[in-house]
């Protein structure tokens, strides 16, 4: 592989070797006669280099990668001399391309790799400006890194508003900043790339009045129910049949009345009114502690079919979902979010 490229003032075309540096290489139905002091070369195949419009000719049967002087200055670039280094600086829009005078008096740039070539360092970059322009940037990048590493934008907004006073940086002076520097370090490693959000709306459905009128006094019916040994209170109303579940860190008289008012709370917000909660002997000392509900406490020889059906229903969803992952054991805080989506998608 040859390691460099030279910029030439004889070739009237970009002659590559090397085809490893070319992108998007394709066959042409014609063929070019390349005349050298040597023999004739001919080339069937082109390919792009950067950003030049003109295509770049392979022959693989050449000694080097050659640029056309001309062809180069065409394409838009602007090519000056350096005597004080004896270098070519060839300046693209974006960034500058150093073609040093090698051993054998031709002017070439080095190519690291074949994947990735034209790496710039900062001193052939920083040659092209005035020794005033390129401490004026240091200035630039020290500043910006003792008011929080804002990004270049931010910075060259704080100047053109005068937000720091008595500041002699320009704009000009950031621009050469990130030209000679690139990008700064500091922004890259330490911030993160801001996500859009997806908006939300909310979204209110009003209850018919159909069922707000025939369901203003409402029946619910209340049990215990355990999930891996965690209790959870399920309640199931009539007509209606909405489930409402709530975790129990225990089974103490003072969890029970927060689950109760917790699933009373649920039916208020709609403007409904729980007026009878149909639980068993458990739930006793609730009387006095839970407002205008009347518990109706079932016997020894009542069932209550309704809450039976729901908390079977609700521990088949969440085996159901305990066959699909990989693990024997769930926590605590698992079990508690799966009871939660279960009775939410049965609703």
């Amino acid at each position: 592989r040859i390691p460099y490229i030279l910029l030439e003032n004889q070739p009237t075309c970009h002659v590559f070797k090397d085809k490893s540096l070319l992108v998007n290489i394709q066959p042409v139905p014609h063929l070019i006669a390349i005349h050298s002091t040597a023999r004739t070369s001919y080339a069937d195949m082109v390919g792009c280099f950067r950003n030049f419009l003109d295509p770049v000719w392979i022959c693989e049967s050449g000694i080097a990668n050659n640029l056309s002087f001309a062809k180069v200055h065409v394409a838009g670039c602007d090519i000056k001399y350096n005597q004080e280094v004896d270098a070519f600086v060839v300046r693209e829009p974006t960034r500058s391309i150093i073609f040093n005078c090698l051993p054998s008096r031709l002017y070439g740039h080095w190519v690291r790799s074949a994947v990735v070539c034209l790496i710039d360092k900062v001193d052939s970059i920083a040659i092209v400006y005035a020794p005033r322009q390129v401490v004026a940037a240091k200035s630039a990048r020290h500043a910006m890194s003792m008011m929080g590493s804002p990004s270049s934008d931010t910075f060259k907004l704080m100047m053109r508003n005068n937000l720091v006073k008595n500041c002699p940086l320009t704009l000009e002076s950031i621009k050469i900043a990130d030209n000679v520097f690139g990008p700064d370090v500091a922004p890259l490693q330490g911030k993160m790339a801001q996500q859009k959000p997806d908006r939300v709306d909310p979204v209110y459905v009003d209850i018919p009045l159909e069922i707000l009128t025939c369901n203003l006094d409402v029946v619910v019916v209340a049990d215990l129910m355990f999930v891996n040994g965690l209790p959870s209170l399920v309640s199931i109303s009539h007509h209606i049949t909405l489930i409402a579940v709530s975790y129990m860190p225990s089974q103490t008289s003072a969890d029970l009345c927060k689950g109760m008012l917790q699933i009373v709370s649920v039916y208020c917000c709609r403007g409904l009114t729980v007026t009878t909660a149909m639980v068993d002997n458990q739930f006793n000392p609730l009387r006095c502690l839970i407002g205008d509900v009347d518990l109706n406490v079932t016997a020894a020889s009542e069932h209550a079919p309704e809450i039976k059906q729901c908390k079977r229903l609700i521990k088949e969803c969440v085996c159901a979902q305990k066959c699909c992952v990989p693990f024997s054991q769930l926590p605590t805080r698992v079990v508690i979010g799966r009871v939660s989506s279960c009775v939410f998608w049965i609703n």
